[in-house]
């Protein structure tokens, strides 16, 4: 398949995953004008999850 080792692989394709899901949210929050609640909604996530990702995300960008 590729260079990597197998467990390599799977690490980048978890990676790429999570970076498409922060993603998401940044993009679905920019659409909501930031609304949290709305964005909520559209993502089908609860406030504690959003909030968990938007965690992730800051501390992504350290």
């Amino acid at each position: 398949m590729g260079t990597q080792p197998p467990g390599q692989r799977k690490t980048l394709l978890r990676e790429a995953r999570r970076a498409a899901g922060l993603q998401r949210v940044r993009d679905v929050l920019d659409s909501m004008l930031d609304d949290q609640r709305k964005a909520c909604e559209k993502l089908g996530i609860s406030r504690a999850t959003l909030w968990r990702r938007l965690r992730a995300m800051d501390e992504a960008e350290k």
